[in-house]
Parts: C-alpha cells; sequence; structure tokens
C-alpha cells in the first residue's frame, strides 16, 4: 500500500510496534536486502521513501506500506538521476528524519523500531525488543563505545515526544553536529542522551545479539546462528557494503 502522507499511514494502521526504515534512490540495493531479510523473517517494515523513484523500484518487489516523505522544495524528486549531495540542506534534513518520524509515531502512542538501510535481519526480533520496552523507554544498538543509531527502539513517552519534536530539535541546534564531516544525528544523539541514559530510560542493546559492522566481522562465526539483526556499517560505500554482506 502506498500512503500520500504519514497522516494516512497512521489513520489506516492498527500496529503498535512499527519498524520502519527511511530510503532515498540512492540504496537501491541495500535497501531490496534489508526488505528481504524483512520478508524472509516475518517482519513488516514500513519505507519513508524520499522520492518516486524508490516507489516505482520498490512497490512491485515487496508487499509492504511505503510512505512518500519528500523533502520540501526540491523539483527533481521524480528522477532516476536524483542525488541528494553529502553535506547539502538536503542531505542534513535526512540525517534527522528517521526522529521526525518516530516522533510522529510515538506521538499517535506508536512504539518504533528504527533500521538503518544497510542493515539484515537475521532473526525475527520482534518478542525480544517488545520485552526490552517493558523495562526501558529507548534501546539502541552498541558500538563498544557510546550509542550507534543506525538501530533503536523507542517506547511512546511524553519524555521522548517532548524531545524529539522538531521545535525542541532544532532549539537545541541538531543540525550542527558533525562538523566539517557533515550533519552527524549519532552525535547529536550521544551528546543530549548518550551521556544521560538514566535519565531518559535508554538501555545498550547486547552486541553479540544486535552487532554492528566491527563486531560481526571479528565475531560472526560464533554468532551467526543467534544475532537478530547484522549491521553492516564501519565500511563506506554501497559497493564495499554489499560485498561485506555477500561475505
Amino acid at each position: 500500500m502506498i500512503y500520500e502522507n504519514i497522516d494516512d499511514f497512521i489513520n489506516n494502521n492498527n500496529d503498535h510496534l512499527i519498524s520502519f526504515t527511511v530510503s532515498t534512490n540512492n540504496n537501491l540495493n541495500l535497501i531490496q536486502n534489508l526488505l528481504s531479510s524483512a520478508e524472509k523473517n516475518n517482519i513488516k517494515i514500513v519505507l519513508f521513501a524520499l522520492d518516486n523513484y524508490i516507489v516505482d523500484f520498490i512497490k512491485d518487489k515487496y508487499n509492504i506500506d511505503i510512505v512518500l516523505f519528500m523533502i520540501d522544495n526540491i523539483p527533481n524528486q521524480n528522477s532516476e538521476f536524483f542525488n541528494y549531495e553529502f553535506g547539502t540542506d538536503e542531505w542534513k534534513q535526512i540525517v534527522y528524519f528517521r526522529y521526525f518520524i518516530a516522533h510522529r509515531l510515538l506521538k499517535d502512542g506508536r512504539n518504533i523500531v528504527y533500521l538503518d538501510t544497510d542493515i539484515y535481519i537475521n532473526r525475527n526480533y520482534l518478542v525480544d525488543i517488545k520485552e526490552k520496552l517493558r523495562q526501558n523507554n529507548i534501546v539502541i544498538q552498541n558500538n563498544g563505545r557510546n550509542c550507534c543509531t543506525g538501530f533503536f527502539a523507542m517506547k511512546s513517552c511524553r519524555k521522548l515526544i517532548n524531545f524529539f519534536s522538531k521545535k525542541n530539535m532544532l532549539k537545541l541546534n541538531c543540525y550542527d553536529f558533525g562538523g566539517k564531516g557533515g550533519s552527524s544525528d549519532q552525535k547529536f544523539f550521544n551528546h543530549y542522551i548518550g551521556t544521560k541514559m538514566q535519565e531518559f530510560n535508554c538501555a545498550l542493546l547486547e552486541r553479540n545479539f544486535y552487532p554492528n559492522g566491527n563486531h560481526y566481522y571479528d565475531n560472526h562465526e560464533m554468532i551467526d546462528e543467534y544475532c537478530f539483526i547484522i549491521h553492516f556499517n564501519c565500511v563506506e560505500g554501497e559497493f564495499k557494503k554489499i560485498k561485506r554482506v555477500i561475505l
């Protein structure tokens, strides 16, 4: 089902826990890998599509809900060749869309799971995540030093609804985090939440069950059978990520 906006989707969806990803046409191979792994493990993934090309590419391949979530004032979103250039204002918006979408869903009383497009679902995580959200408002992937914002789950509660409102995020200068390396939502998250884990009732997920790239690459023979997801990060570029997925 294709929805023109997030409100239409919410009005036609009754799921208490919603798993979602956000993507442009730049990640077609990775998004197919994510959606195929979700289908294999009986997990419903909602795709928030940032251009029309990815909608046309995905809609006949997977039986999923697709929600149009376009960037304002961009003339070319119908183009196959449209690209969101790194470091532009449009790119900065994309980085934070996961939180603005999460905010709208949390505000409606839904719990959420967010997944980056370079994630492979190895086993169905729903029972485990639901159980963890009984005790925590946020559970998030652990990169060995701090929070990794490529995979997280959140419970609908007033504190998170207030924090992730766009008004509050802008007040906290979210787009300024990352410096010359480009906007970094992970640095923003760790600055305001990672340093106040107890205040936000935030817990790190076990690395063996929710490994990021380096941890998986070093331990895959041991954890392959039981890890819930594999996050193929710590590798730059879609082609290199795909090679890692194949290996």
